[in-house]
């Protein structure tokens, strides 16, 4: 896992969907921003599953697709860390009436489901998409074969 363009990956797709969520809603279209939280997800696990193919010209095995997943999810675990301490620094009356034991309930509730949809998610695309991909590239050598 290119653990850079990963990153570099779900980042810039976050920071697009927040744009684009923004002007939705300027335009009086309002989208939850929890009904499409995986798809930055989803877009970075594609983009690995499609270099993965590529670099190895091999299908992961299931032991690379778990360790992909699971990394993806301690990245986006780390990355929801850092947007939650922001939030609380820019907004801390968001969190008035919480006690401290609340609180920590709270978040590492949150940062225990976001672990595991993460991890389950971007192993199931990781791998799918490595196989696509594969598949793509020997219709591809057999068309230019044919010719």
């Amino acid at each position: 896992m290119n653990f850079k363009r990963y990153i570099l990956v779900l980042v810039a797709t976050m920071l697009g969907l927040g744009v684009l969520l923004t002007g939705l809603s300027m335009a009086g279209i309002y989208i939850e921003a929890r009904s499409i939280a995986l798809i930055p997800v989803i877009i970075a696990a594609f983009v690995e599953g499609q270099c993965y193919a590529q670099k190895h010209e091999r299908l992961p095995t299931k032991g690379d697709a778990w360790r992909f997943g699971l990394q993806a999810g301690m990245v986006v675990m780390v990355l929801q860390c850092l947007a939650g301490a922001a939030f609380y620094w820019l907004v801390p009356e968001s969190f008035t009436g919480l006690t401290l034991a609340q609180f920590a309930v709270y978040v590492l509730a949150a940062l225990g489901a976001i672990f595991v949809l993460t991890a389950v998610a971007s192993r199931f695309i990781f791998r799918n998409i490595a196989k696509s991909t594969l598949k793509a590239q020997a219709k591809r050598a057999a068309r230019q074969a044919k010719t």
